[in-house]
């Protein structure tokens, strides 16, 4: 197998639950990308370099394994987040008498 390069995972490190966020990793021509999430939801992108994560919890991780054109498989590459923030929409409610 041909080695497989390892890259970081570009994106937010810190962001606020329920927000989408970008994530990437750098693209090799062929390959194709595994990614796993812990504490949110991939909700765009499986198979690409680039991935959409909605945050659900207060700490989380996100990794993606690269699979060359050659079926050789890269390490894991992990990015952990920490400390996402809470926020509190203003809703107004109308009541009709």
């Amino acid at each position: 197998c041909t080695y497989v390069s390892l890259y970081e995972i570009n994106g937010a490190a810190q962001t606020i639950i329920g927000h989408d966020e970008l994530y990437t990793y750098p693209i090799t021509a062929g390959s194709d990308y595994i990614w796993s999430v812990i504490g949110g939801e991939i909700v765009s992108g499986l198979g690409t370099n680039e991935v959409i994560v909605v945050w659900s919890d207060v700490s989380g991780s996100l990794t993606v394994r690269e699979i060359s054109s050659r079926g050789c498989e890269g390490f894991d590459v992990v990015l952990i987040l920490f400390n996402l923030v809470f926020t509190l929409t203003q809703q107004t409610i109308t009541l009709l008498s």
